[in-house]
C-alpha cells in the first residue's frame, strides 16, 4: 500500500486534460498544495500507457498526494449481465491506475434502491421516510457476491486504499454491508491488509458524499445525515464535498448552492478517524468559492 499521506491534505478533482496542459485548474491546485483526485471516467482509455506513465510523472513530481476516481459508466459491479467483458475492460483500466500510484481508489458500488442492483430493471417502488436501514435498503446476496468478486479484483490489482462512494443508494445500508464483508476479506490476506493497519477499515471504507446525499438520497426533504454518520460510523474514510441545489448533481463551490453547511459539518466534525477530502468541484471558479469557503470554515 502507498505511503499514507498527512490527514491534512485535501484533494481536488482534476481532469487529465487540465495535467496534461498544467493549466490553470492544475496550477491552482499544485499552487495550493492540494492533492490531485484523477478522474478516469472520461478519457482514460484514449490515452496509451506511455501517455498515462507521462502523466503520473507530471503528478507525483508537483502534487503532494495522489488519488483515482475509478471510472464508473459500464463498470456497474453488482451486475450479472456483461460481467466478462467488464473485467476485461477493468483489467485495462488498472494497468493504467497502477502507474499513478495512488494512496486510495474511489468507486461507485451501484446499489439503487428504485430497482434492481443485479438486472437493472426498474421496481419503482417510490421514495419513503423510513429507516435506513428498513428492508427496501437491503442488497441481495447475489449483490453482494457480485459486487465482492469485483472489489477484491480491484483491491488485488492495487493495494491502495479503497472507498466506495454513495451515489443513488438512499441509505448507506447496502454499502456499509458490502464494506464489512471487503474488510474481513482483505484482512485475511496479509499481502493486501496494507501496513501498520489497527482498523479493519484502514484498506477498505466508505467515501461519504454529501452532495449526493443531499441529492440522490433525498437529505434535502428528509434532513437526514445524522443516520447516514450513525449507521457508517468508522467506516467513514473520505469524504467528497462540493453544493448543490437539491434538483441536481451540480458540483457547485460550497456554500453556492442549497446544502445546510454549518449543519453538516457539525456532523462531520466528530468522526474519528477524522476523514481525508476531496473537493469535487468540475469547474475552476467552483474550487476556488471552495478553498475560501472551507478557509472561513475550517471543518477540522
Amino acid at each position: 500500500m502507498p505511503d499514507t499521506p498527512p490527514k491534512n491534505i485535501v484533494y481536488a478533482t482534476a481532469y487529465f486534460r487540465s495535467v496534461r496542459l498544467r493549466d490553470e485548474h492544475f496550477r491552482t491546485i499544485a499552487g495550493r498544495g492540494l492533492g490531485a483526485e484523477i478522474y478516469f471516467q472520461f478519457g482514460w482509455d484514449k490515452l496509451s500507457l506511455p501517455e498515462h506513465k507521462e502523466l503520473a510523472r507530471t503528478v507525483a513530481g508537483e502534487l503532494p498526494a495522489c488519488a483515482v476516481h475509478l471510472p464508473y459508466l459500464n463498470f456497474e459491479p453488482g451486475r450479472a449481465e456483461g460481467r466478462e467483458e467488464t473485467f476485461a475492460e477493468l483489467e485495462r483500466a488498472m494497468e493504467a491506475v497502477r502507474l499513478y500510484n495512488p494512496d486510495h481508489l474511489i468507486g461507485h458500488p451501484y446499489f439503487d434502491t428504485l430497482r434492481d442492483s443485479v438486472t437493472g430493471v426498474r421496481k419503482f417502488l417510490g421514495l419513503r421516510n423510513g429507516p435506513l436501514d428498513d428492508e427496501i435498503h437491503r442488497p441481495s446476496k447475489r449483490f453482494l457476491d457480485l459486487s465482492l468478486e469485483f472489489w477484491l479484483r480491484v483491491g488485488a490489482a492495487c493495494p491502495a486504499g479503497l472507498y466506495l462512494e454513495n451515489t443513488h443508494e438512499h441509505s448507506p445500508a447496502a454499502i456499509n454491508e458490502l464494506i464489512d464483508l471487503l474488510a474481513e476479506e482483505i484482512g485475511r490476506n496479509p499481502e493486501t491488509q496494507g501496513t501498520g493497519a489497527p482498523s479493519p477499515y484502514d484498506r477498505v471504507g466508505l467515501c461519504l458524499d454529501v452532495g449526493h446525499w443531499f441529492h440522490y438520497a433525498m437529505g434535502r426533504h428528509w434532513d437526514n445525515l445524522d443516520e447516514w454518520v450513525g449507521m457508517s460510523g468508522p467506516r467513514i474514510r473520505h469524504l467528497h464535498l462540493h453544493d448543490n441545489n437539491g434538483q441536481a448533481d451540480q458540483h457547485f463551490g460550497l456554500g453556492q448552492a442549497g446544502l445546510p453547511l454549518p449543519s453538516v459539518w457539525g456532523k462531520l466534525r466528530d468522526l474519528s478517524p477524522p476523514p481525508t477530502i476531496t473537493l469535487e468541484n468540475h469547474l475552476l471558479e467552483s474550487l476556488k468559492q471552495s478553498l475560501l469557503y472551507l478557509e472561513r470554515h475550517p471543518l477540522y
